[in-house]
């Protein structure tokens, strides 16, 4: 049975239009923006009107009907405040008891109904909206981008605070199982780059030094595109993030792949040459035989080279013998430069020893399937742009909750949608309050008088909620 019948969509819709009918109304405006702004603001209003009109008949037919009668006393009228899209609002509703039991064992029916939380003053769509700004802004950033925009289309002022997000994104339960991705692609190369990015935490190691944790991240992707002059687009892309172990994290990119990708014939990886990338290149193995291949980072070869010599011309030289597979004549210009310059020996070892040890994954760069290595790009905006800006913002036990939040902003997932219909919240026409009892019967008819005005005037035999 539905939580709300359709004879009570219908009414909201009449109420809705009685109450544009009775009680819209605009300002004097003297240009095109004055209009728009009265027009905005006059639509919020009317339909904060309707809403509470709406709920508060809801709330009456239930406390008239034969139904709640027979089961249930109510012990007063009682005030809630809810912030909606349309901006605050204030209803009246009874708090009912069972007959047989308690005032304890009592609900506010309307609560109930419409699964408003108990003691909360934010509706679910403004926090599924908070928890989607959260997922590329800082806590307070959110808070002000959702409290911008309720309060110019409402046209009150709505300030919500830093906390309430923190404890909207602690107690979300971010449902993977809601998630569905039916996506198959048939494409012949698989293109994985891997990059990490440490996040400076608030956590201590035992020695009391500040503790740092390691994200590991990995974009796979079919190839690029041509999105407009100089800039190009990565296609079919889809974004991994992990504090896992390296064969966690190749586990779970497998089992992704043998899911949504068909008749791969090469896979080529991509990064810096890292110990955990290489682990993950030797590890990653799909269900079906495919020739793989590893490409050293061109950043950072050309990075390696740069701190190896700070004359161009050696610079030079040094590219000339890396693209003509050289190794021995680099080796030894190498050798002649830390002669030259005694000071800087350590330096023109460390990076000369860094490119000699993934000498062959640099030359794989010349294959003629490798398209470029932007994963320092990647990285920069995927996690460093959200998680670099706060320093010691974050706990170890909360980050992995956090990349999985931006990852599924960056694999273009609604987020708004997750939060609404997976666990946090049910969709409204397969709910019920559990017991039968509290639920409106089909049969149910919403009270109408003769002159069209609502039940609300009849059962209060007053003219105080008469439409203005």
């Amino acid at each position: 049975m539905s939580s709300i019948p359709h004879l009570y969509v219908k009414t909201l819709e009449k109420i809705l239009k009685d109450v544009i009918n009775d009680s819209f109304s605009i300002s004097n405006f003297n240009s095109y923006l004055e209009m728009m702004e009265s027009l905005q603001a006059s639509v919020a209003a009317c339909v904060r009107k309707a809403i509470i009109f709406y709920f508060e008949k809801l709330d009456l037919d239930y406390c008239m009907s034969i139904e709640r009668k027979s089961k249930y006393y109510y012990s007063g009228t009682y005030q809630r405040t809810l912030v909606t899209v349309f901006g605050e609002i204030q209803f009246q509703r009874k708090y009912y008891y069972p007959k047989n039991g308690c005032s304890d064992d009592g609900f506010y029916y309307v609560d109930e109904l419409l699964e408003l939380p108990k003691y909360d003053c934010y509706d679910m769509i403004i926090k599924s909206m908070l928890l989607e700004e959260k997922a590329s802004n800082t806590y307070s950033e959110a808070a002000r981008i959702v409290s911008q925009k309720i309060s110019e289309y409402s046209g009150q002022t709505i300030t919500i605070s830093r906390q309430l997000v923190y404890q909207i994104f602690s107690n979300a339960d971010l449902d993977m199982d809601y998630i569905t991705d039916d996506t198959q692609h048939t494409n012949e190369t698989l293109y994985v780059l891997l990059d990490e990015k440490y996040i400076h935490t608030k956590d201590y190691y035992p020695n009391n030094t500040l503790s740092d944790q390691m994200v590991k991240h990995a974009i796979l992707y079919t190839g690029k595109e041509l999105e407009y002059k100089g800039r190009y687009r990565l296609k079919n892309k889809v974004v991994f993030s992990s504090i896992k172990s390296t064969l966690s994290f190749v586990e779970d990119i497998q089992r992704y792949v043998d899911l949504h990708y068909q008749n791969i014939k090469n896979v080529l990886v991509a990064g810096d040459g890292a110990s955990w990338i290489l682990s993950f290149y030797r590890d990653f193995n799909l269900s079906y035989n495919a020739s793989k291949f590893f490409v050293l980072d061109v950043f950072h070869t050309g990075q390696a080279i740069c701190r190896i010599s700070r004359d161009e011309n050696e610079r030079i030289m040094l590219r000339d013998l890396l693209n003509n597979n050289d190794k021995k004549g680099f080796i030894a210009i190498c050798n002649n430069l830390m002669e030259k310059y005694p000071e800087r020996i350590k330096t023109i070892t460390t990076n000369a020893e860094y490119i000699i040890k993934h000498w062959a994954y640099i030359q794989n760069s010349k294959n003629p399937l490798f398209i470029g290595c932007p994963m320092e790009s990647h990285i920069s905006h995927d996690l460093a742009k959200v998680f670099s800006r706060d320093p010691k913002a974050y706990s170890i036990k909360t980050i992995p909750k956090h990349i999985q939040l931006r990852d599924l902003k960056l694999n273009g997932f609604s987020i708004k949608e997750i939060y609404l219909y997976s666990k946090n919240h049910i969709h409204i026409e397969d709910y019920s309050l559990g017991t039968g009892e509290r639920i409106i019967p089909v049969n149910f008819q919403p009270l109408v008088n003769k002159n069209n005005h609502h039940a609300i005037e009849i059962a209060y035999g007053i003219d105080e909620l008469k439409f203005i």
